[in-house]
């Protein structure tokens, strides 16, 4: 392809004649069809709109597309979601979360099966890198996790004014990840289609799923969060985002087990309480973050020491600092699981 853009997501069907190859033959027409009608896109329009953006742009846009590039990485998702977690609204912060994860492993998984290169990367004598980004590009993992994490916020809360600000930030995000040089415009919309298909299956699940989990003893709860996170690191090894995703649902879903059983914190206070409590308590998690990235830095195995990091940061977050600080404080109540079941206010 003209200026080195390349294709690889329907190579592993390719080179294996003989007894199974007509039963697959549907699936490999439907394939060409799929990359055919993207690598056009990739070198035809797509690009020309990547090109056009990057054309009419200036100081500020490269600002702008830099700070919604921030928007999406982990360092400023932890202290939002500590935030609501520790101080807010103790359910919500947990259900963002783990939308947040397991939107990573979705997002991570289709950019493994697709494997779309970006548009700096296929045509950098024509797109520049306004950020750093690595890895494939379809779907836009930005845009996607923007619209289940924050698409749930405003489901949870209830408030039209939250889904008009997420009218104008969707936007905004998918222009700054397509001037910025690492989307094309089916990468984003690929983005918002799952996010939307995710947000919807978070919605209606997210109850009956924590209904059942809570009819489960801990050893059951256990063994799901470790076989997920085997599932997940067996699959997903070879990338950060996979590494750091197995890391989170390990130190979310063991801290989960453990908040629920053992802490059973409540965000309830005066203000100078919540304030104290998420202060402190960022202040140490960033610490535990960066202390573990310099201790880490240059280590082997790296994939396993970056699930490590990400377990010890968010069991941290969501068990520990809640359980000490509610010593500290004396404010832990002797709430049941049953207080915390679905449909409750218990702690909103």
């Amino acid at each position: 392809m003209p200026g080195g853009g390349r294709w690889h997501g329907s190579g592993s069907i390719y080179g294996h004649e003989g007894v199974g190859r007509t039963a697959v033959r549907p699936y490999i027409r439907c394939m060409d069809g799929l990359v055919f009608m993207l690598t056009s896109l990739e070198s035809g329009i797509g690009l020309q709109i990547v090109v056009w953006l990057q054309g009419h742009g200036s100081g500020f846009a490269d600002a702008l597309a830099t700070l919604f590039h921030y928007l999406g990485q982990t360092l400023f998702y932890i202290p939002i979601l500590a935030l609501i977690y520790w101080s807010f609204d103790k359910k919500l912060g947990l259900r963002m979360l783990f939308a947040l994860v397991l939107m990573v492993v979705v997002v991570v998984v289709a950019k493994l099966a697709i494997q779309a290169p970006r548009p700096d990367a296929a045509f950098p004598d024509q797109v520049r890198s306004v950020v750093p980004q690595s890895g494939y590009g379809l779907p836009s993992g930005h845009v996607a996790v923007s619209l289940v994490v924050w698409g749930y916020a405003a489901y949870w809360l209830k408030r039209r004014w939250l889904w008009g600000l997420l009218a104008i930030y969707l936007p905004i995000m998918a222009w700054a990840r397509m001037y910025a040089g690492v989307h094309y415009p089916q990468d984003v919309i690929g983005g918002l289609m799952l996010g939307a298909a995710a947000l919807w299956l978070f919605i209606r699940t997210a109850d009956p799923v924590e209904a059942a989990w809570f009819r489960l003893s801990v050893s059951e709860q256990v063994a799901i969060v470790l076989l997920s996170v085997v599932v997940t690191f067996g699959f997903l090894y070879t990338t950060d985002d996979g590494t750091a995703a197995a890391g989170a649902l390990l130190g979310g879903g063991l801290g989960y087990i453990l908040e629920m059983r053992r802490v059973k914190f409540t965000t309830a206070g005066s203000a100078a309480t919540r304030l104290l409590r998420f202060v402190f308590g960022i202040t140490l998690t960033l610490l535990l973050y960066f202390g573990l990235t310099v201790l880490f830095a240059g280590q082997e195995p790296h994939d396993v020491l970056r699930v490590i990091r990400y377990m010890l940061v968010t069991l941290f977050a969501v068990a520990l600092w809640p359980g000490w600080m509610g010593r500290l404080l004396r404010e832990a109540t002797p709430d049941s699981p049953a207080s915390l079941t679905p449909g409750t206010e218990s702690d909103r």
